[in-house]
């Protein structure tokens, strides 16, 4: 994470955040380091961006919302 831009402490709700611009929108502000609130559709569809999420360096467990 660049010190420079650190969302450390910070929690994000994004729509639309399992697929697309929300989804990429995700795994950026996750990897700087923010929490990240999955919203989506579908419990699976959240459970998908939230497992990507996690494997490209955000906080565990970021919150799923349908």
């Amino acid at each position: 994470m660049n010190a420079l831009f650190s969302l450390a402490g910070k929690r994000v709700l994004l729509t639309g955040s399992a697929r697309g611009i929300g989804f990429l929108l995700a795994q950026g502000l996750g990897e700087a380091g923010a929490e990240v609130i999955i919203n989506a559709t579908t419990a699976e569809g959240a459970e998908r961006a939230a497992v990507a999420c996690v494997s490209r360096g955000s906080s565990p467990g970021p919150k799923r919302l349908t």
